[in-house]
């Protein structure tokens, strides 16, 4: 009996020991996904070092610093280590000066983690330059999103198809999938439908719309525009990437299929004929690896139909450390994304996009993570490697505390993770993304002249 009471004092002695050690297990990274360390006492104990002694780590070269970019003041700029090269901003740019006689959109593939999951900042960064540059719609959707009530800046519902998503345990063919990281086959009748949301101006409509499938024989497809009279379109049964469209101003649209046995559908497009849009496609818990998975054949033909003038790459929330100041394994990786975007996009502006701020406690106090400014100066070091080029978002929110400020906003502009922008974050961080691509653009147009 004398054992058996002193048992739970033992327990938590152990358990007390137990947890005191793991804060000295470090975090680590094992296929581009970060390990975190465990520190249950953390908002007990306090850390020694804050982000300011990071310091310079001394990652670029000198060759690399002395690039000059103009700024205007107040704008926290794109720093384009691509310049003269097809991976550089010019062809985004360049895009741009020729939206009017492109026959397409100016188009904008942005990948990224839980930031921007939902269309968060994408939606109203997409807003903005709509509003400046022209087009409307909100471009590539998922055939059947796994939560499409998140997103705000559109309304989707679905049914009939036997989804198959990254995210899967098993039946996963990565093989098959498409750019969203998913693909779907019909099963009996199978739908799509789509409606625009007013909740952005240039959101609230668009001219055209886009079916992609991949097929070794023509298929049959029922489009309903506005809950008009169903008309059939015709694939033409390529056996690779195919985008059927239809035009027409409208605010709904209907893609149905029925039968359609070993048809590989990707995703569905609303957008303009014309001016520009951006595509979103968010993955919460990744570094971006999982883009590799990508098949280089799939996305040199989707190039062919559906080409884009820049790339994002918008990563590092679950990279970031606390502590960690070595991100070599993680640069490594997201280097070989970049290189497979090159071959396969060969005339597309790359821009990596860096992390942004992220809390810890430093001595009672909130501070940026010290992972975090490391991780940037990686990530900055990544572009001017791969010759792409580069923003700083951290800098662009407004440095050490900018997350706490948004956080303490009403409503909140940041949740209370210190990690993640909420909806009316989004709208907040879009205006200097916004002003950087203006300000790279009008000193591109200087420089033509």
């Amino acid at each position: 009996m004398k054992n058996n009471a002193n048992r739970p004092a033992l327990l938590l002695l152990v358990a007390s020991i137990i947890l005191v050690c793991l804060r000295f297990v470090p975090s680590f990274t094992i296929f581009g996904y970060e390990v975190k360390s465990v520190d249950l006492l953390s908002d007990l104990l306090t850390t020694e070092s804050s982000g300011d002694e990071v310091g310079d780590l001394g990652l670029m070269t000198e060759e690399q610093k002395v690039k000059e970019f103009k700024c205007p003041e107040g704008v926290v700029c794109f720093e384009d280590y691509g310049q003269g090269k097809p991976s550089g901003m010019s062809s985004f740019y360049k895009a741009l000066d020729q939206r009017d006689s492109l026959g397409r959109p100016v188009r904008i593939a942005y990948f990224g983690d839980s930031f921007v999951e939902g269309d968060i900042l994408t939606a109203d960064l997409r807003e903005l330059l709509q509003k400046e540059y022209g087009g409307c719609g909100v471009g590539y959707l998922a055939i059947a999103p796994e939560a499409p009530g998140f997103r705000k800046s559109v309304a989707q519902s679905f049914g009939g198809w036997e989804m198959h998503q990254s995210i899967d345990k098993e039946g996963f063919v990565a093989a098959k999938q498409g750019i969203t990281q998913s693909y779907a086959f019909p099963r009996g009748y199978s739908y799509t439908d789509v409606v625009a949301s007013d909740r952005y101006s240039c959101a609230s409509r668009f001219e055209t719309s886009t079916f992609y499938l991949v097929s070794n024989y023509p298929v049959n497809l029922n489009v309903n525009k506005n809950n008009g009279e169903q008309e059939v379109v015709k694939s033409q049964g390529t056996g690779k990437v195919e985008a059927v469209s239809v035009q027409g101003e409208m605010k709904h649209v209907r893609w149905g299929m029925s039968g359609g046995n070993g048809v590989l559908c990707h995703g569905v497009a609303v957008e303009g004929k014309t001016g520009i849009v951006l595509d979103n496609f968010a993955m919460r818990s990744t570094s971006g690896v999982h883009l590799l998975s990508l098949d280089a054949d799939y996305l040199k033909a989707l190039n062919a139909v559906r080409p884009y003038d820049l790339i994002v790459l918008h990563y590092g929330l679950n990279v970031a450390g606390k502590n960690t100041t070595n991100y070599d394994g993680f640069v490594s990786q997201i280097s070989q994304v970049i290189r497979k975007f090159k071959e396969c996009f060969p005339n597309t502006s790359i821009l990596i996009t860096s992390v942004g701020d992220r809390e810890s406690k430093v001595q009672g106090e909130l501070h940026t993570m010290p992972g975090v400014l490391a991780l940037i100066q990686y990530q900055q070091k990544m572009a001017a490697d791969n010759e792409v080029a580069f923003w700083n978002l951290y800098e662009g929110m407004g440095g050490d505390g900018s997350i706490v400020k948004l956080a303490e906003k009403k409503p909140a502009e940041a949740r209370k993770d210190y990690t993640h922008i909420t909806h009316e974050g989004g709208k907040t961080l879009a205006e200097p993304y916004f002003k950087a691509i203006v300000a790279g653009y009008e000193q591109y147009q200087i420089m033509e002249k």
